[in-house]
């Protein structure tokens, strides 16, 4: 559910909404959030979508936004890059600008998951257990083998294990590449979490590996997925890579 809310002050937010009332739009939401928080239910979605024009673009008042957005506890706050009223759109998040790239992923249309709100971006860290550190992972012809990870929460959401819609949940996988990094399947692997992962907590998980019939040399890159919105390294994560040999 998308709340468009341009605006951090009254005096911004009747500007392109006109006789428009924050007060009374921020109220909404909060009974949104509030009522959300009481069903202990993970809908509706909240998303607060803030139009980016030349009297709302400030430093000042969009780190108020990102204040507000995270005590009334939507789900997330993104910014939307318009190129109208011509008179009006903001010249200073112009795509292509330095101030647009940095902000990129916390805009509407990037990733889905970029988040305005500090520290709710999806950061994660995977570390992947072998013999001896970075020793590729080995698998016979045909048969199929089991690795071990380990899962940082890196932000300051919960990674949520499961999901009343089938959307949103987070998982391990791993992509199968060429030797060169050549994406050949982009859900080779999946794995769950074994409960929600609270932020700044590890997780170890298995993670089987489909039997491969080709012999050769290839790469395996890991990453968490957050079903039916994208992977986490669209909005900045950092992945694994591992040499992947088939013998």
């Amino acid at each position: 559910m998308t709340f468009s809310i341009d605006g951090a002050r009254q005096e911004s937010y009747e500007q392109y909404r006109q006789r428009g009332r924050l007060d009374v739009a921020l109220a909404t939401l909060r009974g949104m959030a509030d009522e959300k928080r009481r069903s202990g239910r993970d809908l509706p979605y909240l998303n607060w979508r803030y139009i980016l024009f030349k009297w709302n673009d400030s430093d000042e008042e969009m780190s108020l936004a990102r204040q507000m957005a995270a005590e009334v506890g939507v789900d997330r706050l993104c910014w939307e890059i318009t190129d109208h009223p011509e008179d009006s759109f903001s010249r200073r998040f112009v795509p292509g600008s330095s101030d647009f790239l940095a902000i990129k992923r916390e805009t509407w249309d990037d990733s889905n998951l970029g988040n305005a709100i500090p520290g709710a971006t999806p950061r994660a860290r995977i570390e992947i257990g072998t013999l001896l550190p970075r020793l590729p992972v080995i698998a016979p012809r045909r048969r199929g083998v089991s690795l071990r990870a380990r899962v940082h929460n890196l932000s300051s959401r919960a990674f949520p294990a499961t999901a009343t819609y089938g959307r949103r949940l987070v998982r391990l996988g791993a992509q199968l590449c060429s030797a060169e990094g050549t994406l050949i399947n982009l859900d080779y692997a999946r794995a769950d979490l074994p409960g929600h992962l609270a932020p700044g907590s590890s997780v170890d998980i298995r993670l089987p590996l489909p039997a491969l019939e080709q012999r050769g040399r290839y790469q395996l890159k890991f990453d968490l997925v957050n079903e039916g919105v994208d992977w986490f390294e669209r909005c900045g994560s950092d992945t694994t890579i591992r040499p992947f040999w088939i013998i």
